[in-house]
């Protein structure tokens, strides 16, 4: 039987030497990031399932150097991330993650180092699903295309430090009026859970 694994690895372009960055036998490692300081390198850490529980997905931070064990950055969440893309001075980490049919924009603000927990914000407060994320270089955006049940993709620029409504940038054409009214309904199933 046949094992397949996704690891990352760091290529000195001088020498070719290759080595291991992220490994692990019971989960792969994805969609590399390095920090904007070239001094840490994020990435999509995915447990593999198992009989008893599917495994956890979360983004996951070390040194470029491997001075120190990855650091899980959201410990406790219970949203799996979608796409990461790092703040232009390296202290905060913006996400994507599904949410009940959602997939709204967070913000995970890095702690010194050693790396912990993250401490995670919720920045879009609407129904879209959030795609492509862009943070400004000059920190206090970030761009993304939003799409809903009533809207198809459109460039939107989001708050980077709070949380808020998205600004819509303007395109070559409006948005496009849709037929119809969109009512969510939603229930409670007998073990709590939300649907």
């Amino acid at each position: 039987c046949g094992e397949r694994r996704e690891e990352v690895a760091v290529i000195d372009t001088r020498t070719g030497t290759r080595r291991t960055l992220l490994t692990a036998p019971d989960a792969d490692f994805s969609s590399p990031r390095i920090s904007p300081d070239g001094r840490s390198v994020l990435a999509v850490r995915s447990g593999h399932d198992t009989v008893r529980e599917p495994g956890d997905v979360t983004l996951v931070l070390i040194p470029l150097d491997g001075s120190a064990a990855p650091a899980d950055l959201l410990a406790g969440l219970d949203r799996w991330p979608a796409e990461a893309a790092w703040a232009a001075d390296s202290g905060s980490i913006f996400f994507t993650a599904d949410d009940q049919g959602r997939r709204p924009v967070f913000r995970a603000g890095l702690s010194p180092a050693p790396p912990g927990p993250a401490t995670v914000t919720r920045l879009t407060t609407d129904d879209g699903a959030y795609t492509s994320l862009c943070p400004a270089p000059d920190g206090r955006s970030v761009y993304a295309l939003r799409a809903a049940v009533g809207s198809p993709p459109a460039a939107v620029r989001l708050d980077a430090s709070r949380p808020g409504e998205p600004e819509l940038l303007p395109g070559p054409a409006g948005p496009p009026r849709l037929p119809g009214r969109l009512t969510e309904i939603e229930t409670t199933a007998s073990d709590g859970a939300v649907l």
